[in-house]
């Protein structure tokens, strides 16, 4: 089997065996990728005598001779000049620079071809040591494809293009403006659907941005050892996978090796209401709905550690570092459990773990608790045993820090909200016996006129929240409700100028320019641009013939549910009978396909299919939830297709930052590359 944790590992130990005796300088990209490989520990290990940021204000000192920088971005732009500033005001004589981009990504970003160039990084070294100041130094350029964590077996996320979402059809008019304002009239294109949009017209940040993620995605193959047949659902994963199958590196890599595997991309925007529900199968799933980001990190949870420290309770939590899930010890073990395990099994293995880490430091055990059932107050009595026992606490760190966010999950004061909106998202299942939503939406409606005293019931984020599950869910017919679409946009906007100076994250962010919240009629304008948006997650399946639905209708016996798009899309790839899959494009179609097709005049030539191969990647564009990670598996040990299915995304995603992804005033349109 393909170990992804295995290639990832490989790569980074290409990365120590250049740091000993090294200051090392890491931008924000490639310290979230370390912090999954061990974190700063695993440097000074290898023997680097010091880590820094990647900044202009950073330097070595006057005795310092060797510096590492590890850069996930483009060797060009601020890149550049920071190492440039950083070696005039330090005095080393050997550098080394670790690019995390090809040579063809460089290529692309400065004069738009994609050939690699082997002499790009000597120009680079040549340019090192100018900046050093002596030609006779030493300086070394090394390509080290960085991008990807492993978060458990067999499932990785690519961090550093975790803003990287699928277009839709209510980005199609900017793009056509963008694409006019910057070419000449003779140059001028009509753009008028999300079909009429291909790779040539998107702005140049994206495409730099697109070719750096098929870069990355190359790498990850190539440490893999395999050749890949690529296939695509959804118009940006359509547009990737046609990247990959023409990008110089993956053709040589596809012409020298022999192992098969086949790679497909999925556009988040095709479902997102499995991922905007709050009903989760999945313990990490609602960790991270509850704890806060790591700062400068957009996968792990920030986990509050000083109830185990020896410092006053009311100051602890701002001057003890936080935890985290990240492995400290190089296992995984801890998160696979809390990934693809049901809730309450998770939840008990959680308590088991941390009771035998107790048990083995020999600490005074007081099992309470009812059997099967696990609380906050049971987890907090066992680890209560380890506060001050910082050896113990070391070496079973992956464990406690697991423990403690889940004990911080438990006892949030936010579980009850959560439970408040699950059940409201399941009235809301209920009322679709009415396929056009029409009831659903005046649910919604009423949603935003509850109150309890004083106080809202509902925040304007949790209706929209609501408005993109029930606009995903429902599809195209729920566009059918003006007059009710319009008084519920009303209610938001009335309610928007009444709450304007505490109003929640992301209507803040659609509403606020230039750091107010505009008039009535301004505000009414940037609402117009949200039912686009929503228009456009309505019409996301609107032209596919097999997954159309996620909507399962209910009968005598069962109630109306949600069938996962992910979980349709996997069934009928490894269903046994070989049904067709006609959303599902091949992008390797090639001579040797239509050699095929025409020996098939003479015997039955089958389709190609992502299930052909001994190894299948499914790469989720725009993100993914754990929930839908153990679906997966669990229709894998369901289904034993032996074939290894390997999932990755290009983040996690909790509901309220899908419906920012989708929703709010940034856009992938407007971001640049980092």
């Amino acid at each position: 089997m393909k170990s992804v944790a295995a290639g990832i590992s490989r790569q980074w130990e290409k990365v120590f065996s250049h740091v000993n005796r090294a200051v090392v300088f890491l931008d924000q990209g490639v310290g979230e990728l370390l912090h999954w490989q061990g974190g700063l520990t695993r440097l000074l290990k290898a023997g680097a005598s010091d880590v820094k940021e990647f900044s202009s204000f950073e330097s070595g000192a006057e005795s310092d001779k060797k510096a590492v920088f590890i850069v996930s971005g483009l060797l060009e732009g601020d890149n550049r000049e920071i190492i440039c500033d950083i070696l005039q005001a330090s005095n080393f004589q050997y550098v080394v620079v670790v690019v995390c981009q090809g040579s063809a990504s460089h290529a692309f970003s400065m004069d738009g071809h994609t050939d690699e160039d082997p002499e790009f990084f000597n120009q680079v070294e040549e340019r090192v040591l100018e900046w050093m100041g002596n030609m006779n130094y030493t300086a070394e350029v090394f390509h080290i494809p960085l991008s990807t964590i492993s978060i458990g077996n067999s499932v990785f996320l690519l961090p550093g293009y975790s803003r990287l979402s699928p277009l839709m059809e209510s980005d199609v008019r900017q793009i056509e403006l963008q694409y006019n304002n910057s070419h000449s009239k003779a140059e001028h294109k009509d753009i008028d659907s999300l079909k009429s949009v291909d790779f040539s017209v998107l702005p140049k940040h994206l495409q730099v941005q697109f070719k750096c993620f098929v870069s990355s995605v190359d790498g990850l193959l190539a440490e893999l050892g395999v050749r890949e047949d690529i296939y695509a659902m959804g118009h940006t994963s359509a547009l990737l996978a046609s990247e990959l199958e023409s990008f110089p590196t993956a053709r040589n890599r596809r012409k020298t090796k022999t192992e098969r595997a086949s790679i497909l991309f999925v556009d988040r925007s095709l479902d997102l209401a499995a991922v905007t529900s709050h009903t989760s199968e999945s313990l990490m799933d609602r960790i991270q709905m509850m704890l806060p980001r790591l700062p400068g990190h957009v996968t792990d949870v920030k986990v509050n550690m000083a109830p185990l420290c020896h410092v006053d309770r009311e100051t602890g939590s701002s001057v003890i570092a936080p935890g985290c899930l990240a492995t400290q010890t190089g296992s995984e073990g801890h998160l696979q459990a809390m990934m693809t395990g049901k809730q309450k099994e998770a939840l008990m293995e959680v308590n088991r773990q941390l009771v035998e880490a107790a048990a083995q430091c020999d600490l005074p055990l007081s099992l309470s608790g009812k059997p099967g059932r696990v609380t906050a107050e049971q987890l907090d009595s066992t680890l209560k045993l380890f506060r001050g026992k910082y050896k113990q606490i070391m070496n079973h760190l992956d464990w406690i820090q697991v423990s403690m966010a889940t004990s911080e999950m438990l006892s949030h004061p936010d579980n009850r909200h959560i439970d408040e909106r699950i059940s409201v998202e399941k009235g809301l299942l209920q009322s679709l016996d009415d396929p056009s939503g029409l009831e659903a939406l005046s649910q919604v409606q009423q949603m935003l006129a509850k109150k309890h005293e004083d106080r809202w019931i509902y925040s304007i984020d949790d209706v929209l929240c609501m408005l993109v599950y029930l606009y995903s869910l429902v599809g195209p017919p729920i566009l059918e409700h003006e007059e009710t679409e319009e008084e519920i946009q009303k209610s938001i906007l009335d309610r928007v100028l009444a709450e304007k100076g505490s109003l929640p994250s992301i209507i803040k962010s659609i509403v606020t320019v230039g750091g107010k919240v505009g008039d009535r009629l301004i505000v009414s304008e940037l609402l117009d641009g949200v039912w686009e948006k929503l228009a456009a997650v309505a019409q996301a399946r609107a032209n596919m013939r097999e997954f159309r639905e996620i909507l399962e209708p209910g009968s005598a016996v069962s109630p109306v549910s949600l069938n996962p798009l992910i979980r349709q899309l996997v069934s009928a790839i490894l269903d046994p009978g070989k049904p067709d899959l006609p959303d599902v494009e091949n992008k390797s179609s090639g001579l040797k396909d239509m050699l095929k097709s025409g020996f098939g005049l003479f015997r039955a030539v089958s389709k190609p299919r992502p299930s052909d191969h001994p190894l299948l990647i499914l790469i989720f564009i725009g993100g993914v939830t754990c929930t839908e990670v153990k679906q997966v598996k669990d229709l894998v040990n369901q289904l034993k297709p032996g074939i290894q299915v390997v999932i990755g995304s290009t983040r996690l995603l909790t509901p309220q930052e899908a419906v920012m992804t989708v929703l709010g005033a940034d856009s992938a349109l407007s971001d640049s590359i980092e």
